[in-house]
């Protein structure tokens, strides 16, 4: 039951990302087309085109690995079948070791590989994010199962560009107990 939550969460969470990447579009296509009537376009104007760069998915595995069977196999699993549906590029990534570290070096390495779409599975990543998620407001993070506490100070103020997910765990013991 957990692994199918934790499928449909991810999916829906690279939705989401989705949707504000196509609201983006919309606005800029809609910036455009005002100076178009006045016969200049955005382009003339500035004389550089706008050039979004399109979606690129990367998975950060935390101490485990993508054949756990328990929620980096079920993160992997549910990113790699969105991105290979929608035709975006895919990548997973596993830390060297179980250390914020090298957790940070795994993130940064998929921001240079030009990754712009970053998913962690795992409240281990809370110190990865307070590091990294300031220093690259141009990517979207994704945090599963990462809460307030995880993210300390930064939850005060959660930054534009990530998205905490957080199970409420609780459901499924109902759920159980009902059944």
């Amino acid at each position: 039951m957990k692994k199918i939550l934790a499928l449909v969460l991810a999916l829906c969470m690279v939705f989401a990302l989705c949707a504000c990447g196509q609201q983006a579009t919309t606005t800029e296509a809609t910036a455009t087309e005002a100076p178009a009537a006045a016969d200049t376009t955005a382009e003339e104007a500035t004389g550089e085109t706008a050039d979004v760069a399109p979606m690129a998915v990367a998975m950060i595995t935390d101490y485990g690995d993508i054949t756990d069977q328990s929620f980096n196999q079920t993160t992997y699993e549910a990113c790699k079948a969105y991105c290979e549906e929608a035709g975006l590029n895919f990548q997973y990534y596993k830390p060297a070791s179980n250390s914020d570290e090298d957790r940070i070096s795994s993130i940064e390495q998929a921001i240079d590989e030009g990754y712009n779409t970053i998913v962690m599975p795992g409240y281990a990543f809370g110190p990865a994010i307070q590091a990294v998620v300031p220093q690259y407001p141009e990517v979207y993070f994704v945090a599963l199962d990462v809460g307030e506490g995880d993210i300390g100070d930064m939850a005060a103020n959660v930054p534009a560009n990530l998205y905490c997910a957080v199970y409420q765990e609780e459901l499924c013991g109902y759920m159980a107990g009902y059944a």
